[in-house]
């Protein structure tokens, strides 16, 4: 047999050129997992680099139809408004507060089913540096809304100043 009709030690005798490949799977292999590596540690450090936080607080209410209902909840992590009939309207305080030295931008934003029917007090301030501020959310209930439950969320985002 000449040299040149011999296979190659790493190859195998009936498929010639499979180790040729293997070298780039090993290394497409090592690629998933860096990069997979890469994206979380960059969506975990970018609300640190930008220096954006952003928080988002359940909103929640049942629509009755017994209009004399009144909703009550002392739920300190939620907007909850409990049951409510038509045309009804109750308020929520949400204290935010900035408890590092510098000031912060904050934003506020409803979304949700239940946005239309919310009105913040104050959507958009600047908030010193160890301070907090009282924001009323009250929601009001259409009279044509139908019996049923409703959700949402009321957005935060601080932005470092």
């Amino acid at each position: 047999m000449a040299p040149s009709d011999q296979n190659k030690p790493d190859e195998h005798p009936n498929q010639p050129g499979k180790n040729k490949w293997r070298h780039l799977r090993v290394r497409h292999f090592a690629l998933v997992p860096a990069l997979l590596l890469s994206a979380v540690f960059f969506f975990l450090t970018w609300r640190t680099i930008s220096g954006v936080d952003s928080y988002s607080l359940p909103m929640s209410l049942t629509v009755s139809d017994r209009l004399n209902i009144v909703g009550f909840d002392v739920n300190t992590s939620a907007l909850t408004f409990g049951r409510m009939g038509r045309g009804a309207s109750s308020q929520r305080s949400i204290i935010i507060t900035n408890a590092e030295s510098r000031g912060r931008e904050v934003w506020l934003s409803a979304e949700g089913p239940l946005a239309p029917w919310v009105s913040l007090s104050r959507n958009h301030f600047i908030l010193q540096g160890n301070a907090q501020e009282e924001i009323s959310a009250t929601l009001y209930v259409p009279t044509d809304a139908l019996p049923s439950n409703y959700s949402g969320k009321v957005n935060v985002l601080f932005k470092k100043i």
